[in-house]
């Protein structure tokens, strides 16, 4: 049997595959906006620039598969590790229509790791 026993995901750990974002909106009905922090990413799957309210965020995008992201319990300002994908994931969770405001352009977020 093996342990492991106090390994995380820092920065200086990640593979050269994974990115690194930040929460940016939290909002009700697992509405969520990520700004990409590091990592290679298509420009394509991003918003450079988007304005929310009086903030204005670089390098952004909605969370397409939010059921399964809420699932993370990732708190608005938290950095985390993640991949993308291309693939469609099926939602089976309740959402509501309650209108929050998230970047146009949506990406499916798969292998979430929290970052200390």
């Amino acid at each position: 049997m093996i342990i492991l026993a106090g390994t995380s995901c820092r920065r200086e750990h990640l593979t050269p595959d994974r990115i690194v974002g930040k929460v940016v909106i939290n909002g009700v009905c697992g509405n969520y906006a990520v700004q990409v922090i590091s990592g290679k990413i298509d420009s394509s799957r991003l918003l450079a620039s988007w304005l929310d309210g009086d903030t204005t965020y670089t390098n952004v995008f909605t969370v397409a598969n939010r059921c399964n992201f809420g699932a993370y319990g990732l708190k608005q300002g938290q950095e985390f590790s993640f991949q993308l994908s291309d693939s469609a994931i099926v939602q089976s969770c309740a959402i509501c229509d309650i209108y929050v405001a998230v970047p146009n352009v949506a990406n499916t977020v798969i292998d979430v790791q929290p970052l200390p």
